[in-house]
């Protein structure tokens, strides 16, 4: 089993956010997949793209003991001078606050690549 990043939310505390964000000079579409504890059912599944205005955040339903944000994405690097870096984000949030994130970034040239960013949630 590939080691997945966990996430510590309080129980007490309000709704989780997840934000999804894109840094460098890249193109990326992605899908976003909130799969339930334990099983390999889906709760939630949207995509979307950096190349608009619109958030990438949403809202987890209650309940989210176990279950596992996957986003899958797909992006090209649209270099200008010397700048290929880029980074994919995962950032969780509750109550307006930052609980943790995680991150994959690189070098990226004019490549196309994938990236699969997996955080588990849970309880403290």
């Amino acid at each position: 089993m590939v080691p997945v990043k966990t996430i510590t939310y309080s129980k007490s505390g309000g709704p989780l956010k997840v934000c999804f964000k894109f840094h460098g000079l890249i193109a990326a579409a992605y899908t976003y997949t909130l799969w339930a504890a334990d099983q390999n059912t889906q709760l939630e599944k949207h995509t979307g793209n950096n190349m608009n205005t619109a958030d990438d955040e949403y809202t987890l339903p209650a309940g989210n003991k176990g279950e596992i944000i996957d986003l899958l994405s797909t992006f090209r690097g649209l270099p200008v001078g010397d700048s290929t870096n880029y980074g994919i984000i995962i950032e969780v949030y509750q109550d307006g606050k930052l609980l943790d994130s995680d991150t994959e970034s690189g070098d990226i040239g004019n490549e196309s690549k994938i990236s699969q960013l997996f955080v588990q949630l849970n309880e403290k």
